[in-house]
């Protein structure tokens, strides 16, 4: 998956992150709402628009699936990517 690597950033500074924190905080919606490409630049989130017809695309799509299938989550769960550790969330444990 070496072109998946090629998309990698340095991350925001501290106050980039602020900015970005403040922008989605602003916006009003649910925690887990998903945000595109253009609102994403936006708000100053390093973002690369990927084709969906592209390779890196399609390695990305393939990673999340494998994810779905191999913790088996429900749409009630959620799984977020943090910067050493995936956390898988339980709707018991909410």
């Amino acid at each position: 998956m070496p072109e998946v690597l090629s998309l990698r950033q340095n991350p925001p500074s501290l106050e980039e992150t602020a900015k970005i924190a403040r922008g989605l905080q602003s916006s009003h919606a649910m925690h887990s709402a998903a945000i595109g490409y253009e609102q994403a630049k936006s708000l100053g989130i390093p973002a690369a628009y990927l084709s969906p017809q592209s390779p890196e695309w399609d390695a990305l799509w393939r990673l999340h699936t494998l994810y779905i299938v191999l913790l088996g989550l429900r749409f009630e769960e959620a799984l977020i990517e943090g910067r050493r550790v995936s956390f898988r969330f339980l709707p018991d444990a909410l």
